[in-house]
Formats: C-alpha cells, structure tokens, sequence
C-alpha cells in the first residue's frame, strides 16, 4: 500500500502508547481516578518487552480486564478482553505481539513484546536531488536518501509530468534487479545498493521528459510508503541559454478598499517575476525583514510566453500596515540555474498618503467624542453630587429648626 500521508506504525514504542485497561462490573458503584491504578509510565529499550499492570479497589464482581490501544493520532482500540483463568480473547490481534494475565479479581497485566520506536517523517527525512537541467540527449541522474529508522528497503520511483497523473516507474530492492513492469530499461534505469540511499536515471532526456519524479521508501510492498519532496526535471531546448528572473514589486491599487469577505480593509501588493529561464523558481514574502506566509496567493505554475517564463506573487496587508511609512516589504525569488540557488529581490515601504490621514482623523474624531462623553459625565456627577449635598443640607436645616 503507497501513500503520501505520514502515518504512525503499529509497532510504536511503548513510551509512546497509552493502554488504557477498563472494568466491568454488575452494580453502581462510585468510580475515583484512585480506583483504578496502572503502571504509570514506561520507557523500553528497542526490541524488549513492555509490561504493565492494572490493579483496581472496586467492590463487587468486577471480573472483565479490557486492555486499549491509542497510538498518537489516531482512535483508541481494543487489544484484548480478560476474564480469571480463561484464555485471554485478543480478537484478530496476533499474540506473536501481545499477551495478557489475568488469575485474580482485582489485577491483570498486560505484555507488548519486541517494542520498536514510532516512525515521524518530516521533510528532512527523505533527501531528494532538489531539481536537475540538463541539455537535449543527455542523461539525468538523480538520488533519493532517507533516514528513517528500521528496514526500509524497498524503493519506489514515480514519474509525474505536466497535466498527467503519477506513474510508478521502477521498484528497487538492495542487491536485487530493479522492477520496472512494462518500462523499458533503454530509457530508465535504477541502483540499489545501501539499505537507506538509491538512484535513478532517465536517459537520452526529451523536453516530453521534463516534470516531477519523487522517490518513496517502505519497509516492505504491504506497509505505506513515504515520499520524498520530488526532484523537477527540466530538458533544455535548443539554443536557450539559463536567464535568471528581474524581479518587480508594485505598489497596491489607490481604488482598493474592502475586502467583501472578511470585511477588513486591506491592500494588495503585487510582485512579477519575468524574463527566466527555465523555470526553476520559488517566491516567498518578508515584512521587515521577517518572513510571512498569511495572505499570500503565489501562481501554481510559471507562465510560459514564448520565449521566457514569468509568475506572481500576490499579498494582501491590513491597510495600517500599507500606511506605515517605515515598513519595509520584500518579495525575493528563488532561481535554481541546475549548478546553484540564486535570488532576486524588489522591496517598497509604506506610504503616508491621504488614507492614513483620514485613518488618523477617524480615530481623533472617535477619541474626542469619547473625551467629551467623559467630561460631560464629569460634570453631571458633580451638579448631582452638589444637588444631594444641598438636599442634606437642606434636611439637616429643617431638623435643627423642628428641634429648636
């Protein structure tokens, strides 16, 4: 089974378990996290057994063990059910991987035997060629490494080109012939030699050739695969020489103001990347100097127009943001030329201009109009302190006359 999802294996560490045991039993009782006790953590050498116990205080004839399972991620599920001196009942859970006991009422145990440690796969984890040019006729080769731990033998190479679906080319196996089904090996070929490293080769390279091959590991053809980030192909055509992009930032629309949607106001700004070749690109965004991935919409694709390609970068700011005069934005676009990583920049600041006025003008009405509610409200308490101190004035007066 191949996906490109990451997914945890059946075989995690127990360190990383959490068995959950539950009881059954025939009368109401009160249930206090006291009550029922387990082991409360363990950590396990690889290939060791995990053992953990679970006792309870419960009254009455609670003799049913449940024992779970809930992997990081994923939905708790039953492992085993145990009753006193009867054959534990694991389901269709192999017990080459777990058992359990259980010859008294109020304990039982329960056994994960040979732990081996969860798999995480981040994108550093598999290491793919990062993009190759090569000219007409020639060959490309290119290398898939991982660092995952455990058996991962098998190899996968997948070829992906523009506007079609993913194709497995090749299946790899150390020290075994490569599988390529119903390719040719005139035009592809692949090496296997180390449990965590492989190649693969297209050969007498077409521009038809140019897109996306992405290499994925497994520990064998029934367990998932993990892919790599992919390696971009690109076969040069004849008589085009590598041309880096020019790079130009512009400056949002004056007659841009609120964005149906989130009703924020806002302003676009828009940065084109032209004139390159191939196209090798990636274009991230940075707000004085830091980077920023909110409110940027990037072309999927580079847009060929005949002779070169071109691609825009669009992000959208608070309009607080656009009228702060200070504020630097740069858009930077990464240029692979097939030897190294090269960047062009363009970069705008802020603008004063008549909306941050009206903004600064809106918020002093807005602070005025509260200063002046305040003060009114002053004034008020005072006349109505002053009226009640007249009034007690008033009331102490008659009572001294009414005395006399």
């Amino acid at each position: 089974m191949l996906t490109s999802q990451v997914s945890d294996t059946d075989e995690a560490l127990f360190a990383e378990r959490k068995p959950l045991c539950r009881l059954v039993g025939l009368s109401r009782i009160t249930v206090t996290k006291e009550s029922i006790q387990q082991s409360p953590g363990l950590i396990v050498e690889r290939g060791h057994s995990a053992q953990m116990r679970c006792t309870h205080t419960l009254p009455g004839t609670f003799y049913h063990t449940y024992w779970f399972q809930q992997l990081p991620g994923k939905s708790m599920k039953l492992i085993v059910h145990t009753v006193p001196y009867e054959q534990p009942d694991f389901g269709t859970y192999s017990q080459d991987k777990f058992s359990a006991n259980k010859t008294e009422t109020y304990s039982g145990s329960f056994t994960v035997k040979n732990v081996q440690p969860g798999i995480t796969v981040t994108k550093e984890s598999i290491q793919q060629s990062p993009g190759l040019i090569v000219e007409r006729g020639h060959s490309a080769q290119m290398r898939c490494t991982h660092t995952l731990h455990g058996t991962f033998y098998h190899m996968y190479w997948f070829q992906q080109l523009a506007g079609k679906s993913m194709k497995l080319i090749v299946h790899t196996v150390p020290y075994e012939q490569p599988d390529f089904g119903t390719y040719s090996q005139d035009k592809f070929s692949a090496n296997k030699t180390e449990s965590q490293s492989g190649s693969f080769t297209v050969k007498n390279v077409q521009p038809g050739d140019s897109g996306v091959y992405l290499c994925a590991v497994a520990v064998s053809e029934a367990r998932p695969a993990y892919f790599g980030q992919g390696t971009k192909l690109t076969v040069l055509d004849s008589n085009r020489t590598i041309t880096p992009p020019t790079v130009k930032l512009l400056r949002p629309s004056q007659n841009e103001c609120q964005n149906k949607k989130d009703k924020i106001n806002k302003k676009t700004l828009v940065c084109v990347a032209s004139g390159f070749y191939p196209d090798h690109v990636s274009v991230f965004w940075q707000v004085d100097g830091v980077n920023v991935t909110d409110g940027v919409a990037t072309d999927h694709a580079a847009l060929w127009e005949g002779e070169h390609y071109s691609i825009t970068s669009r992000l959208r700011v608070r309009l607080s943001e656009w009228f702060t005069p200070d504020k630097k934005f740069t858009c930077t676009v990464s240029f692979f030329t097939g030897k190294e990583t090269v960047h062009r920049s363009d970069w705008i600041l802020g603008v004063q201009g008549p909306g941050a006025a009206a903004i600064r003008g809106k918020y002093l009405r807005v602070t005025n109009t509260a200063k002046l509610y305040y003060i009114v409200l002053i004034v008020k308490s005072c006349i109505f302190g002053i009226f009640v101190v007249f009034l007690v004035s008033r009331r102490q007066v008659s009572t001294v006359k009414q005395s006399d």
